[in-house]
């Protein structure tokens, strides 16, 4: 439930930017986006290997499960801070750190281009998530509904990490990967998800957050400012 309240935290951030001026509707931004998440050639391997592995270790979910559970492997207070990030928190703190940043950066038309960005991987994440979820109506591990495939935690939190690697570079994406990786394991810790849900839910998030990225990267505008100097005129492209 609560993955409900971050697509529709998402979903109003996208309005929002839809009443920008902006170049592209947004249906077609949606739509590229889309385009590109499943004709990209790096995106079809990261999602057929992560289709392939859940699909491999479906038959190890339960020995896994049951070797494991015992006595797990994380404290009570890391599972717990873990849960709280995939649930909800980052990614709001998120969208207001990047929505800052943005304006800081480039004024209000960079701010709307990136929060589109990170809004709709997250968003669009969010909605596909649980549409597979209704749709394979897989029972948890622990056996409180049908939900637990893919694992929602897992694949909000790797399209966070990919949107934030393609905004900011290795220095941020990759501290962000390790601690989506950590949720993801936080999971089968807690006896919330199977191996195989999380393997698929780090790939989707993944190649959704690559595919809007490569149409962000195609809107990006470039900036020309001119600034007088005691030698002439200085020249500064941002882009």
């Amino acid at each position: 439930m609560r993955h409900i309240v971050i697509l529709a935290l998402s979903l109003s951030l996208i309005y929002s930017s839809l009443t920008a001026d902006d170049s592209e509707p947004y249906l077609n931004y949606l739509s590229n986006g889309l385009k590109q998440t499943v004709s990209d050639r790096t995106n079809q391997i990261i999602l057929g290997s992560a289709l392939l592995g859940g699909f491999l270790l479906r038959g190890q979910d339960i020995p896994l499960r049951d070797s494991i559970q015992p006595d797990g492997f994380m404290s009570k207070q890391l599972s717990l801070g873990l849960d709280l990030y995939g649930n909800g928190w980052a990614y709001g703190a998120a969208i207001i750190g990047v929505g800052a940043l943005s304006y800081r950066e480039g004024g209000k038309s960079q701010m709307t281009r990136d929060l589109k960005y990170l809004s709709t991987s997250l968003g669009t994440t969010g909605a596909l998530t649980y549409l597979l979820k209704w749709t394979v109506g897989r029972e948890r591990p622990n056996g409180n509904d049908r939900r637990s495939f893919p694992s929602g935690h897992a694949s909000a939190s790797f399209a966070l990490a990919a949107s934030l690697d393609e905004l900011y570079g290795n220095m941020t994406g990759l501290p962000a990967y390790l601690i989506a990786a950590a949720v993801a394991a936080q999971r089968i810790h807690d006896n919330k998800h199977y191996v195989s849900d999380v393997v698929f839910g780090a790939g989707l998030g993944t190649v959704i957050g690559k595919g809007f990225s490569i149409q962000y990267h195609k809107n990006k505008e470039t900036y020309v400012y001119l600034f007088p100097t005691n030698n002439g005129i200085s020249l500064h492209l941002i882009f």
